[in-house]
């Protein structure tokens, strides 16, 4: 199923837009999580979520090994903006592991470096200072990522018109929906 809206995100712009016009299926984050860099990456992908604790990275990293190829990191830093949840270094590693991007309710870091890998990076703002590494924290729990709960496996799709989730157990419907607006010519409800 996944596969089939990641070939939708292909062939359309504004993929976040086509996938919030169907609100019954969807839940939008706040757009004070912004791509980082120059340029909005389009990222469509399951989630797989981590709660930070306080402004602990540890479990940012325990993520970055247990992340199945091809998932988002949905990082819930609870809006954190006094440290850094990912950089450079961990957008290498996630690169390396086949994920295909972060999402972070908080702060990242190298920018400039995040930009130059070109890996797609969502983020409150950036922070120059890394969050330090305690132990603590959890992943493959449910989070909440700019006011929207996500769950471990809900689609995640975000591009320069901001992220949408959508819950795993509704995906056939939200791309039944889809394809019926499109197949009667309708458009989106909203159009």
């Amino acid at each position: 199923m996944i596969g089939r809206f990641r070939d939708l995100m292909a062939v359309t712009e504004d993929f976040s837009c086509l996938l919030a016009d169907h609100p019954r299926y969807t839940y939008s984050v706040t757009d004070s999580i912004r791509s980082v860099g120059a340029r909005a990456q389009k990222v469509c992908g399951p989630a797989y979520t981590v709660r930070t604790r306080g402004v602990d990275l540890s479990a940012v990293f325990t993520s970055l090994e247990e992340a199945p190829p091809g998932s988002v990191l949905v990082i819930d830093a609870q809006a954190n903006q006094s440290a850094a949840f990912t950089g450079e270094r961990v957008c290498l590693r996630a690169a390396e592991r086949g994920l295909v991007g972060i999402i972070i309710d908080g702060c990242c870091r190298d920018v400039e470096g995040i930009t130059r890998l070109g890996f797609p990076v969502y983020a409150r703002g950036s922070h120059p200072a890394p969050a330090p590494r305690t132990g603590t924290g959890m992943v493959g729990v449910p989070v909440v990522c700019g006011g929207a709960v996500v769950q471990p496996g809900d689609l995640v799709a975000a591009d320069a018109s901001g992220i949408v989730v959508a819950p795993a157990g509704g995906l056939e419907e939200l791309y039944a929906a889809i394809t019926s607006a499109a197949d009667s010519g309708a458009g989106t409800p909203y159009q």
